[in-house]
């Protein structure tokens, strides 16, 4: 008697079957997780660069016109290492507006307070404080040096010790250094300028 030849697949063959394609569908997943996460954290860090890159920019373009605040203070009014204050015509309306801006931890401020009344006044009260960035890795390096009219042919007295004598900065270099990642100072992006101030410039 010729017996058939049974086709079709065993227990330990089904069991095997089942282990391979649940593995398979669980790298699948945890790939699709972790690109998910490259891209998003891509994006962040192109984002947030991109608003640090504009936000630069202004600060230079506000520093180099600043100017006599119209209660008449002179347009510094306070320069530190992290701390910057001063008068400059921010929305190009006419009037002039005061400007601070402040590294604090990992964020930097912008606060502006628009000039009222008669005599003209800032009151402190109605600053509007908007987050430029929560993303600097400067550390110890200061966000503003200062530098007099002398520079670069003085590198004695230069740059300037702070807290600054105020009558005497010419030019502030601006620098800000960003990263999403506390602990990744290889992926560091490094923006770095310098704005000459028009209003009290010599032979700079």
């Amino acid at each position: 008697m010729r017996h058939r030849n049974q086709s079709g697949f065993t227990l330990v063959e089904t069991s095997v079957t089942a282990i391979l394609l649940v593995t398979l569908a669980a790298g699948i997943v945890g790939l699709q997780y972790i690109l998910g996460n490259i891209q998003v954290n891509t994006f962040q860090s192109f984002t947030n660069v991109e608003a640090a890159s504009g936000a630069i920019n202004r600060i230079e373009r506000e520093i180099r016109t600043a100017r006599q605040g119209d209660n008449g203070a002179f347009l510094l009014e306070s320069g530190t290492n992290n701390s910057l204050t001063f008068y400059s015509d921010v929305d190009a309306n006419g009037s002039t507006d005061k400007v601070t801006y402040s590294l604090s931890g990992t964020t930097l401020t912008r606060s502006v307070i628009r000039p009222t009344g008669y005599p003209v006044t800032y009151p402190p009260g109605t600053a509007q404080v908007t987050t430029v960035t929560d993303i600097m890795r400067n550390g110890a390096t200061p966000l503003f040096t200062y530098y007099n009219g002398n520079w670069p042919g003085d590198t004695t007295n230069n740059p300037l010790a702070t807290p600054v004598n105020l009558s005497n900065v010419k030019m502030i270099r601006i620098y800000i250094r960003l990263n999403n990642k506390a602990n990744d100072s290889r992926n560091d992006y490094i923006l770095d300028t310098s704005a000459t101030i028009r209003m009290v410039k010599t032979n700079l």
